[in-house]
């Protein structure tokens, strides 16, 4: 008797379950002899696609419901968020409350900064909006929020008295100085001598926030020329921050 014959018993001593699943089994690689094999005078259950498993006695069920119980506790698939309008844009923006953070408007769907650049560049009678879809601009940095941004400044520069337009002058330079970094200076340095005092102040903070190596260089002499004291003032604050922040980034980690 070889090794095979001794540890594997002949198909008429296997247990009628084992039969059974290798008579699957077959039927499933060579689906021409099924009607060959099939036993005579044995009709399958109605909704029974392999006898031989429901004439199991229904041990073969258990790995039948694990695998059902797989299927249906896969995670379904994410939606992408829907596309948000310009109307709920504004609505948000137009709020008592303050600025809405980044995570508040990018829970009103893909494309959220789309919507903001829109409301810039073609203003509705919601001002307010406007003026906050420009400092919101700072969230999304992108080659076209830059250039958003930029034609705000262009259109504020010769605005001298106050109105709606020197707020966003002024908001447009801190978001421009955000998303461009060093390569806003050139834009934002004339800024420093505009005739309106709250533009100048907006314009230190904004070149502080360039991080470009002329910043300190050109606020510190701007402290020393501005004609307001408080400018001036505020001038010297942009410097502090601007010191404070070099030395912790020179400190060893």
């Amino acid at each position: 008797m070889s090794i095979l014959s001794r540890h594997v018993p002949p198909n008429s001593q296997r247990p009628p379950a084992a039969q059974s699943l290798q008579a699957a089994q077959r039927r499933m690689l060579h689906p021409g002899a099924n009607a060959a094999r099939k036993p005579p005078g044995r009709k399958p259950a109605p909704g029974c696609f392999f006898p031989e498993l429901c004439a199991a006695g229904g041990r073969a069920l258990p790995m039948v419901a694990a695998l059902l119980t797989a299927v249906s506790l896969s995670p379904p698939a994410t939606a992408a968020p829907p596309q948000p309008d310009r109307a709920t844009v504004e609505q948000l923006l137009s709020g008592v409350e303050d600025l809405p953070t980044r995570q508040d408007l990018l829970r009103l769907g893909a494309g959220v900064d789309a919507v903001l650049r829109q409301i810039v560049e073609h203003p509705s009678a919601r001002a307010l909006a406007r003026t906050r879809a420009i400092t919101a601009l700072r969230f999304f940095p992108s080659k076209t929020t830059r250039t958003t941004l930029l034609a705000v400044i262009a259109q504020g520069r010769g605005v001298t008295r106050p109105s709606l337009a020197l707020l966003d002058l002024e908001q447009a330079a801190v978001a421009y100085a955000i998303v461009a970094g060093p390569a806003a200076l050139a834009a934002l340095e004339p800024l420093l001598i505009h005739a309106n005092l709250d533009v100048r102040a907006s314009a230190a903070e904004a070149v502080r926030r360039t991080g470009h190596p002329r910043a300190e260089a050109l606020l510190a002499r701007r402290a020393r020329l501005d004609p307001s004291a408080t400018v001036r003032q505020q001038i010297q604050r942009e410097l502090t921050r601007l010191r404070r922040a070099r030395r912790m980034a020179a400190q060893p980690r």
